[in-house]
């Protein structure tokens, strides 16, 4: 009698294993599904900080697994954004092993907010100040310039972005006005200054263009998103940080 609840026991738990896995996989976000789901917000950040919607949902992509790792799913962490005593960081923190064991990354109540919080660091970082001299379409500087100011410390970060915007045509994302147009457009940035200004650089365009139209666009402080849970991951991050 024992033997067979045991086993019965033993089945039930395997039974029940095998349910939750299939229901995890089933509720994983697909590339497709990712950028689709936060291709607004990435335009919508383009208009504001002046950083290539392209670049950005490439580096969600590849930091966050479409959405789907350890550290997106249980910190709602999509940009892997270290923390550190210099950043004065109040806010929640998710450990993962990544250059070291157990290291704090900066975690989020939802996943909008931590594509908010990687626009402003960045924005606000000295370091990355460089990077805004390139053009908005500019992909492929802003990917080597986000490896050579240290934002990760993988040898092929900067060609992996490029990679998945080119895959992936997420260079459209840079064009929203005319997606057929791989020429230069000129971010409108009205909502926060001139961010070349600010920092006493010109922006580099090859021609002078009109800022493009906000009507309709997503306000990227008011954005949300309904992100069905995705399935754990216990993969490592995609890079090593910061």
């Amino acid at each position: 009698m024992f033997f067979s609840m045991r086993v019965l026991k033993i089945t039930a738990i395997a039974i029940a294993a095998t349910f939750a896995a299939q229901t995890l996989a089933a509720q994983a976000l697909s590339r497709a599904e990712y950028i689709e789901r936060y291709a607004p917000l990435a335009v919508a950040h383009a208009e504001r900080y002046g950083i290539p919607a392209s670049v950005k949902m490439a580096q969600g992509i590849l930091e966050s697994a479409n959405g789907n790792s350890r550290l997106a799913v249980e910190g709602n962490t999509h940009f892997n954004i270290k923390v550190k005593a210099s950043d004065n960081w109040r806010g929640r923190v998710v450990r993962h092993d990544d250059d070291r064991p157990d290291e704090p990354f900066r975690a989020y109540d939802t996943p909008e907010d931590s594509w908010i919080d990687h626009s402003e660091y960045l924005d606000t970082q000295p370091r990355y100040d460089s990077l805004f001299r390139y053009d908005a379409t500019d992909y492929r500087s802003w990917a080597r310039g986000l490896k050579n100011a240290g934002y990760a410390t993988d040898p092929l970060y900067a060609e992996k972005l490029i990679k998945l915007i080119e895959d992936n045509e997420l260079w459209r994302l840079d064009r929203p006005d005319n997606n057929n147009d791989r020429g230069n457009n000129t971010r409108n940035r009205n909502n926060r200054g001139d961010l070349a200004a600010s920092r006493g650089t010109e922006i580099a365009r090859s021609e002078p263009a009109a800022p493009a139209s906000t009507e309709g666009l997503v306000d990227p402080d008011h954005f949300t998103v309904v992100v069905s849970p995705a399935s754990k991951s216990t993969s490592k991050s995609a890079s090593k940080k910061r």
